[in-house]
């Protein structure tokens, strides 16, 4: 017995590609997909030449655009105490397992939401 409808497949369009930056120093993927109503992206970070993130998922633009403005005012002005005991390749194995379940990390940070 089947309760309610199925719900339709979202078929989404891929309509652009851009990296941003240098892959072997800091660079931003990302793809832009056009569904019936919506813009859709998916990006990632690369950084030394190892991806960082999961450029499969998608959102909505307009939900990551305040995310990525946030980002852009705060460039070069975070910090945390608890992260300057640790390389930026272990910060960033940090983020991808913790972000992404990418990968491993044998850090261990609390309240990690406090970076300023």
């Amino acid at each position: 017995m089947v309760i309610g409808k199925v719900p339709k497949q979202i078929i989404l369009i891929k309509v652009s590609f851009m990296i941003f930056g240098d892959k072997n120093i800091f660079a931003i993927e990302s793809d832009f997909f056009q569904g019936k109503d919506y813009l859709f992206i998916s990006y990632c970070f690369w950084v030394d030449n190892e991806k960082v993130g999961d450029n499969n998922q998608k959102s909505l633009l307009v939900s990551e655009l305040e995310n990525i403005e946030h980002n852009l005012n705060t460039l070069n002005n975070r910090k945390s105490s608890k992260l300057e005991e640790y390389s930026c390749k272990e910060i960033y194995a940090y983020l991808n397992f913790e972000l992404w379940n990418i990968g491993s990390s044998d850090i261990k940070i609390e309240n990690i939401e406090n970076i300023n």
